[in-house]
């Protein structure tokens, strides 16, 4: 629900241009750590989704979540690029 809040917010602060820099600037800060927690939870989830298709029975292990974690963020800073 917050997210959903956010994003009207940010649809509305852009479509009608009516937002001051400081308004702006909490938008991108919030959207920032919500991607930041998503990306998380979408690392591990992977990553505990290969163990079980695997069968290896490995404890997750944190480097792996890294690892997923930067490719995420790179994915994601790569569809921002111009």
């Amino acid at each position: 629900m917050d997210i959903m809040c956010l994003e009207n917010a940010a649809d509305i602060c852009s479509y009608y241009d009516n937002c001051d820099l400081d308004e702006r600037e909490a938008l991108l800060n919030r959207f920032e750590e919500q991607t930041e927690l998503m990306v998380d939870k979408v690392a591990s989830m992977t990553a505990l989704v290969k163990h079980l298709k695997t069968c290896d029975h490995k404890h997750l292990e944190d480097d792996e979540v890294a690892t997923l974690r930067n490719n995420i963020f790179a994915l994601l800073n790569n569809s921002l690029a111009p």
